[in-house]
């Protein structure tokens, strides 16, 4: 535990988590307006997977002193569960804008 865990190698996915959940609710909250279920599903992918993984798996790279192909090909076997996942958060974020209709980008 402790910040010694950003040294490891899951210290770029750490790191990678802040910067995609800002930039999948920076996305969501500019297109709020034309939000639907394909762009909450896109935006979940943009951020919460390819962004995620181009700052975590060159980190396990870094860090585990591996080749960076080995490190992709290494992370290749949580693409399906991310894809579930991003799926999930996109009907989440559809059942929240339902559930508050008079929110408005201001």
């Amino acid at each position: 535990g402790g910040l010694g865990v950003f040294a490891g190698p899951s210290g770029g996915f750490l790191v990678g988590w802040i910067i995609s959940a800002w930039f999948i609710g920076y996305l969501t909250e500019r297109y709020w307006d034309k939000l639907n279920i394909g762009l909450a599903i896109g935006f979940s992918v943009a951020g919460g997977i390819i962004l995620l993984y181009a700052i975590g798996i060159p980190w396990v790279a870094y860090a585990a002193k591996i080749p960076l192909d080995k490190a992709f090909f290494g992370s290749v076997a949580f693409v399906p569960g991310d894809v579930l996942k991003a799926v999930i958060a996109g009907a989440v974020m559809i059942a929240v804008k339902r559930s508050y209709p008079l929110i408005a980008r201001h």
